[in-house]
């Protein structure tokens, strides 16, 4: 049997039904390889590297931090004025995530 994600990230994307741990929707087959929260298939496309790993190698730690408070308020304010809350709901807890893993670092 396999176990369950119930964090807010271990929810379809497509239609919100529990994910596996392999990343598995057993409703509607997603494969989860790409999440359109936490690694967006579009962000993808550069060797190998992801656009948030260069924005942060950019931007250093304090203006990271700086960037996903920002996102965090956009996604929040424009939640439920694009049509899918939970999503932007959930993007807007991955840079929370994210700024504060930023924090953490010495």
């Amino acid at each position: 049997m396999a176990k369950w994600q119930v964090d807010t990230l271990g929810y379809c994307h497509q239609c919100h039904y529990l994910l596996d741990d392999n990343g598995y929707c057993a409703e509607c087959g997603v494969d989860g390889k790409y999440d359109p929260v936490a690694k967006p298939a579009h962000y993808n496309h550069s060797g190998g590297i992801e656009c948030i790993d260069y924005i942060r190698q950019v931007l250093g730690r304090e203006g990271f931090i700086a960037y996903c408070r920002g996102n965090l308020i956009k996604y929040n304010h424009r939640a439920y004025y694009k049509g899918n809350p939970f999503e932007d709901l959930a993007k807007a807890e991955q840079y929370l995530h994210w700024a504060n893993e930023a924090l953490m670092e010495d």
